[in-house]
């Protein structure tokens, strides 16, 4: 649960094994994962949810060195 909402999650596996979910949440997407005890959020509006998919989020994740 996110806050307080019920919200679809997915979950990804990064090129590096590290775990990421993909939230769809009423107004927006998400995209969260650490890396390097970094952690990241990538969000996008959901009328962009058609162009940005969760793959174009992983994709924009694997470029983060």
């Amino acid at each position: 649960m996110l806050l307080g909402i019920l919200a679809p999650i997915l979950t990804y596996t990064l090129k590096d094994g590290q775990k990421a979910i993909y939230i769809a949440e009423r107004h927006f997407r998400f995209l969260v994962f650490e890396k390097d005890n970094w952690q990241y959020i990538l969000g996008i509006n959901k009328e962009l949810a058609n162009k940005v998919t969760p793959k174009v989020l992983v994709e924009i994740a694997y470029s983060i060195d």
